[in-house]
């Protein structure tokens, strides 16, 4: 038996950015964790903000197998930062497959601005993309799953809630989430609810990919990220989307409340103790 088979399961911030060709695309975290729910029998809605990119999360699961005439796959271009677009999230999987077992916050935008280089509107703006939003998703679906004995929640944080990275708004917002959750497990944990937080390292992925940041390019130097690790491998969105289908399914019943981070090891270690890996050609 798969282990999504008769799960729901919404993944917001699923969306594929780009087209990918193969068979082993290099997703992000949100598309990667909706299509191994999918390929291992659940019923996924893939929510982003921009339809096509849900769509093409969707084709990618088609390519690697997930059966097209099930109608296991829900694309929806909702915004997850609003009650109204959260509310709409969850009404959508309810109208389309009558449950919801599992959600997976997978909600961000890069931020670069240390403390003194933040503005009140930039604040704000993560506060609200990040935290604000699974508030949101979290008070949307809760209810929902109570009505069917319980679920499942992740959030996928980063190492940037508990590491100094320079990106003051970012990190706080992340870290709020992680605080929410763990009031989440000890508060709905009677109701049969889990929430628990997956916390990605130097993952490479669209997001990284995408991020630009004067003067401080060496954070975002592919090499320099494997080497910081103890593991010295790189890191994808599949990597993390393992932790993320893992916590949202039936094999993690009995964890809650715990923060996993996904990261190679780099929290285990000091700078001065990866001086050597990170300064070398290898």
């Amino acid at each position: 038996m798969a282990r999504f088979d008769g799960k729901v399961v919404v993944v917001v911030g699923a969306g594929l950015r780009e087209t990918m060709d193969g068979q082993d695309p290099d997703l992000g975290v949100g598309a990667a964790t909706g299509i191994i729910a999918a390929r291992e029998g659940g019923r996924v809605v893939v929510v982003d903000l921009n339809l096509d990119r849900a769509q093409r999360t969707c084709e990618v699961a088609y390519g690697l197998g997930v059966d097209r005439a099930a109608a296991s796959l829900l694309p929806l271009a909702l915004d997850g930062t609003t009650a109204a677009g959260t509310e709409a999230i969850v009404s959508n999987a309810l109208k389309q497959f009558g449950r919801v077992d599992a959600v997976v916050h997978n909600v961000a935008i890069p931020g670069n601005q240390e403390l003194l280089e933040t503005s009140e509107a930039d604040w704000d703006l993560h506060m609200r993309t990040s935290a604000t939003s699974l508030f949101l998703l979290c008070k949307a679906a809760i209810p929902a799953m109570m009505a069917t004995g319980g679920g499942s929640i992740v959030a996928v944080s980063s190492i940037a809630a508990v590491r100094g990275y320079g990106t003051g708004a970012y990190a706080a917002a992340k870290g709020a989430g992680v605080s929410l959750i763990v009031d989440i497990a000890a508060s709905y944990g009677r109701h049969g609810i889990r929430a628990n937080v997956v916390m990605p390292g130097h993952i490479r992925g669209p997001f990284v990919d995408e991020a630009v940041w004067p003067e401080h390019e060496h954070i975002l130097d592919p090499e320099l990220r494997r080497k910081a690790a103890p593991l010295g491998t790189y890191g994808r969105g599949q990597d993390v989307a393992n932790a993320a289908a893992f916590l949202s399914s039936d094999d993690a019943s009995w964890i809650t409340g715990v923060v996993v981070p996904v990261d190679a090891g780099t929290l285990t270690v000091t700078p001065t103790m990866m001086f050597p890996a990170m300064s070398s050609s290898s």
